[in-house]
């Protein structure tokens, strides 16, 4: 190759270089503020992976949004002080994760952080990723029960429920025999007695629920006060059949627990203690809040503020799996509350506080400055989570950190934990709360059948010809007066039956001879 050659092959690698290098100088790494918080951000503690030695829900999204950047590329930065941000009241500047990126230490915050109003006055968010109804995550009571034994039979329920269900079984059958003896299509013959006696009603409701009975109701409302005990027992009987396989399964848990069915429940309790996370927005939301449940949440807490305000959520839940830690609860959004739910089967929530939207925060735009990079970089997140929403691909990555990494497979009657590699049976005995409706459903019918058998009398007394003797009453004379006779001498024993006498042989009628004539010869 000769000098001219050469020089010209230097000079295109020389050029080459430099676009190379200009290249790589034009991809920018951006600082990514962040905080520890599972799922949305852990520590990576295997060998590989991720930038930075962190993985979780927010790094994976970070992934996909980055991908069709070329000349962007990230790097995790954690909060200095380890708070999401909260303005000083004194001098109004930020702290935690929003005063860094309000002072330039970061390009934006990617992490489970609230859009609120004040936050939006010294940021600009880009469009929401995911949104979280607030709850509070709490401990199951411990109540200890027998593995195994005849009382197992009586643990589905409370005692309250059982004193209740024997209530249940003999305010029906006295219904049922007030309600026979009002109306008037259940009298088979005006002489013959009433069919449902006191007796004889306990023993078809308690009877029709097992076997069946020969006594077949007749009327409309002594139907109704049957068809709602049927059902009333069919609820509670398969309710309790369902919750008994948990007592008396072999792999048992020997524990059964009581589970708040919302807020007020746990503030009826006196020594239940509740934390949040010190001025997070979650805290500026109670104690701004003019809704009487979040006042009395806030009271809850401020009750012993050096103990309930809490530093981090992750403190907070470490302390709430502590053994020995009882009666007390932490206000959490609902995805960090569904993710702790699904790691721990004796956690659950109660209660639907308020929604928050989650969502990446950048830089104050200021146009008077005429940098515009942090304005497009908004843009383009907010493109990329509208096409990973209407792809379906933020749904598989919620999945990927909420769903598939749940143990228990459901909150309510009985739940199946994974304890070393075996399932044991979770069981939990129910209240009145949970057993209300049957009782309800029951208590309305019984109510409607008997406003249905004085119908049902008065109807009958306005189209039926008067009976004898009575032409000079009125219709009202004549319907208190079959009240009266329904349940007059209702409760008296019927007359003995008198004794057979034997008549004496002379005192027995004679018997009539006939004459027999001789034959003839």
């Amino acid at each position: 190759m000769g000098r001219p050659g050469f020089l010209a092959a230097s000079v295109a690698l020389l050029l080459l270089a430099v676009s190379l290098g200009r290249c790589d100088a034009k991809k920018r790494t951006l600082k990514v503020v962040s905080i520890l918080n599972e799922p949305f951000l852990v520590l990576k503690n295997d060998s590989g992976g991720y930038e930075g030695g962190y993985k979780g829900f927010i790094i994976d999204l970070m992934d996909e949004i980055t991908k069709d950047m070329a000349d962007v590329d990230y790097q995790v930065v954690l909060s200095e002080d380890g708070k999401y941000g909260q303005p000083d009241p004194e001098t109004g500047e930020w702290n935690g994760m929003i005063g860094m990126v309000e002072k330039g230490k970061g390009d934006l915050i990617a992490a489970d952080l609230t859009t609120t109003f004040a936050r939006q006055e010294v940021l600009d968010f880009s469009r929401s990723f995911m949104s979280s109804p607030l709850t509070v995550l709490t401990k199951r009571d411990p109540r200890p029960t027998t593995s195994s034994g005849m009382f197992n039979f009586f643990q589905p329920f409370e005692t309250e429920v059982w004193l209740t269900f024997l209530i249940a079984y003999l305010v029906t059958g006295v219904t049922l025999w007030i309600v026979a003896r009002i109306t008037p299509y259940e009298k088979r013959s005006p002489k013959a007695p009433p069919v449902y006696t006191l007796t004889s009603s306990l023993w078809f409701i308690f009877s029709s629920v097992f076997r069946g009975t020969n006594i077949a109701p007749q009327a409309f409302s002594t139907r109704l006060v049957a068809a709602a005990w049927w059902i009333f027992a069919l609820a509670v009987f398969a309710t309790y059949a369902t919750i008994l396989k948990s007592f008396i399964a072999e792999n048992f848990e020997p524990s059964a627990f009581h589970v708040a069915t919302d807020l007020q429940e746990l503030l009826e309790k006196p020594n239940f203690k509740l934390s949040v996370t010190a001025h997070g927005s979650s805290y500026a939301l109670l104690e701004g809040s003019n809704s009487q449940t979040h006042r009395a949440l806030f009271n809850r807490i401020m009750e012993n503020p050096e103990e309930n305000l809490l530093t981090s959520i992750t403190g907070g839940v470490e302390k709430l799996l502590r053994p020995e830690t009882k009666n007390f609860g932490i206000l959490a959004e609902g995805v960090v509350a569904d993710h702790m739910r699904g790691l721990h089967c004796d956690l659950y929530s109660v209660g639907h506080l308020n929604d928050r939207s989650y969502a990446f925060a950048f830089p104050k735009d200021n146009r008077q400055s005429g940098d515009a990079f942090h304005r497009e970089l908004r843009e383009k997140f907010s493109r990329v989570i509208m096409r990973l929403v209407e792809s379906g691909q933020m749904h598989s990555l919620k999945e990927k950190w909420w769903d598939a990494k749940r143990r228990c497979l459901g909150d309510e009657m009985a739940t199946t934990m994974k304890n070393e590699g075996a399932c044991k049976e979770m069981a939990f005995i129910l209240g009145m709360k949970q057993m209300a409706w049957p009782f309800i459903l029951l208590a309305v019918a019984i109510v409607l059948s008997l406003f249905l058998s004085v119908s049902e009398l008065v109807f009958y007394i306005m189209n039926a010809p008067k009976p004898p003797n009575s032409d000079d009453l009125s219709r009202p004379a004549i319907f208190f007066k079959s009240l009266k006779e329904a349940f007059c001498g209702c409760c008296t024993p019927p007359p003995p039956p008198q004794p057979r006498v034997e008549r004496a042989a002379s005192q027995r009628p004679p018997v009539p001879k006939t004459s027999v004539s001789a034959p003839e010869a």
